[in-house]
């Protein structure tokens, strides 16, 4: 599908291994394509091959929210070099891991959340995309235990993020993506759409980037609406096909966020367990110490 008119994207964490696939997507289907990036040499290495077809900014959400430097923000969404006014915003920027797990806050909420203010300075926009997580609403699942206890309360923090940009009053797609599958040369897959994420599924990168790019496209499709994509076990050696997925709209209620408690719970749990099976053990070689000396003491 191309564009008939002029479409200007502008897309954090476009140097992860999802940006990767969804940079390309969009500059393959001419749009102007924004990235903002962490490190212009990662990103010129990453992106050599189509360098001359992007705008890169170089920002650091990290120091730029510790300076309070919010500014920043404003500056991204500014008209690009040809005067081509920001269409599209996808926002994927988050934590990379355990390495990033003492940034959480800042990498998927805080810098989420002063883009979406910015955003909505700018009349252009037709659809601001957040990429999410599934099971984002499950705190109890076991993706989400094992990702809030290893990377400090990540799926707590997109969990804001979706309330925040739903209340936000712009035109926004929410998409949570099911397990993500890491092959850089994978060709997109056949994908399912659903709603209520109760559904369990892996999905490959480059799927996600054509659901993403799809999405944009996509001019009957409702925006302020939220749904899984994933990949069912007999789709993946079919081809991407994108249909317009008849989806309900969020509205603007506020979820609950039951993340934070969760992990609290888990993490006391943990704890209580370790120096109750600690105490045991102390205790035990206690008694056999005491014994031995007991014995000891009886034959003097």
């Amino acid at each position: 599908m191309q564009q008939s008119k002029k479409k200007f994207v502008v897309i954090t964490g476009a140097t992860g291994r999802l940006g990767y696939h969804a940079v390309r997507e969009f500059v393959n289907q001419g749009y102007e394509v924004r990235i903002l990036s962490r490190s212009v040499p990662k990103a010129k290495a990453i992106f050599f091959d189509i360098f001359d077809k992007i705008e890169l900014i170089e920002c650091d959400f990290v120091i730029e929210i510790s300076r309070k430097n919010l500014q920043i923000f404003s500056t991204v969404l500014q008209k690009s070099l040809k005067h081509t006014l920001v269409t599209h915003i996808v926002s994927i920027a988050g934590s990379s891991g355990y390495i990033d797990r003492n940034k959480t806050e800042i990498l998927d909420y805080k810098c989420h959340k002063y883009l979406i203010d910015s955003a909505k300075n700018i009349p252009t926009l037709e659809k601001f995309i957040y990429i999410s997580s599934m099971a984002i609403t499950r705190p109890w699942s076991i993706v989400s235990l094992v990702l809030n206890l290893l990377i400090k309360n990540v799926m707590s923090w997109k969990f804001e993020t979706e309330n925040y940009l739903r209340n936000s009053g712009l035109n926004h797609v929410i998409i949570r993506p099911g397990s993500l599958l890491n092959e850089r040369l994978s060709k997109p897959t056949a994908v399912t759409i659903a709603q209520g994420d109760k559904d369990r599924g892996m999905i490959e990168r480059s799927s996600v980037a054509k659901a993403i790019v799809s999405v944009c496209q996509d001019h009957l499709m409702k925006t302020k609406v939220t749904f899984e994509v994933f990949s069912k076990k007999e789709q993946r050696s079919q081809k991407f096909e994108w249909h317009t997925p008849n989806l309900e709209e969020d509205g603007r209620k506020i979820n609950k966020n039951s993340h934070f408690k969760v992990r609290m719970i888990v993490v006391l749990a943990f704890w209580g367990m370790a120096f109750g099976i600690g105490g045991w053990v102390f205790k035990g070689k206690f008694l056999k110490i005491f014994k031995k000396m007991k014995r000891k003491f009886f034959k003097n």
